[in-house]
């Protein structure tokens, strides 16, 4: 009797030590916490974060650990900065292992160098094996890609053998998303993806096996052979800049908004950048940025249809982002107005004065 109740200890029964695991912990989060414990080279984990981490080519990386949408009830860590070699060592993947155990997603992205610039890997996200393959085919490939969920990729291609600036590939990133049916909601200059071989926590992916794997499908350090060709476009796209938007958009601009625009482009591009509304990863929330600036100006005295101008004319990619451009800039400046009419005076945005 006493040797099978030992047994019944070790085995993890009540009132063993190992009681409280075995008892909340679900088969498949018992792997997961089994899995989390190895530190073997060759645990596929390890492989493909090596794999991943010697594929971009730089030397230090941003990690976000951050929790799905329905889990509430966790709060985003904050986002840390590896060397590639420490990102690579089993100690630091046993960690990461831990928080994606307890229910947070592992992402990860290349840092800027230190003048700000960027590695030239330009995101797209959200595509499938067959848009892949049309990427490959038309000399964009991924050079690291991501199975995120089942079916489902996102990755990095590689555009240049030199840093880029962040509006480069912010234009980049559009005009692939665009090209090639990537989600233009992750159009960034700086998205984070997964990390591979940790688990995809959202809640839609879940199945009675557990949650999905993101896998490494692809790790290359080649750039692309049509890489310079999009790096070109989106430097034409910046060149054009505000003569391009004003051309495209002057059919839907009044006499009396036009002779305005130039002073409350300067101005709401002067608000804009001072506006903090970032998202929990770190990049910028545009539209948020837009609706800021757009309550600067209105408080400081300038009107909707103007501000809507300035909308149109000045916010970053805003074509891209909206097919109904002016219908989304006269929506924005509507709603600052109603805001600015109704703020408390703590609140206020800070003050601009038309020039």
């Amino acid at each position: 009797m006493a040797r099978q109740w030992a047994a019944g200890k070790a085995a993890g029964e009540p009132g063993s030590a190992n009681a409280s695991h075995s008892l909340v912990l679900s088969p498949a989060a018992r792997s997961l916490r089994s899995l989390a414990l190895r530190t073997s080279a060759d645990d596929p984990t390890v492989v493909q974060v090596r794999q991943q981490v010697q594929a971009f080519g730089c030397d230090y990386f941003e990690v976000g650990i951050l929790p799905p949408k329905h889990r509430s009830d966790l709060h985003p860590q904050r986002i840390r900065r590896y060397s590639a070699k420490t990102l690579s060592e089993i100690s630091t993947i046993r960690w990461l292992r831990r928080m994606n155990l307890l229910g947070f997603d592992i992402y990860c992205r290349p840092a800027p160098d230190q003048d700000g610039s960027l590695l030239p890997m330009v995101f797209l996200d959200d595509v499938s094996k067959s848009q892949m393959a049309r990427m490959a085919t038309e000399g964009l490939p991924l050079a690291v890609a991501i199975e995120s969920s089942p079916n489902r990729f996102h990755g990095w291609c590689r555009i240049h053998s030199n840093c880029i600036s962040p509006d480069e590939a912010l234009e980049a990133a559009r005009l692939l998303a665009y090209r090639f049916g990537g989600d233009l909601g992750a159009v960034s200059s700086r998205q984070f993806g997964r990390l591979s071989g940790f688990t995809n926590r959202k809640a839609c992916h879940r199945t009675e096996k557990g949650q999905p794997f993101a896998r490494l499908h692809a790790a290359s350090p080649q750039v692309a052979s049509k890489g310079s060709e999009l790096l070109i476009s989106a430097r034409a796209v910046l060149a054009e800049g505000l003569e391009r938007l004003r051309g495209t958009q002057s059919s839907v601009l009044d006499q009396h908004v036009a002779t305005r625009s130039d002073n409350a482009v300067d101005a709401f591009r002067a608000a804009r950048s001072h506006i903090a509304a970032n998202r929990a990863d770190g990049t910028l929330d545009e539209s948020a940025a837009d609706f800021g600036a757009a309550a600067a100006l209105i408080e400081a005295g300038w009107d909707g249809d103007t501000v809507a101008a300035a909308i149109v004319l000045a916010s970053p990619g805003v074509e891209y982002r909206h097919r109904d451009t002016q219908r989304y800039a006269e929506r924005t400046a509507e709603a600052a107005r109603r805001k600015v009419s109704g703020m408390n005076p703590a609140s206020r945005v800070p003050t601009l004065r038309p020039r």
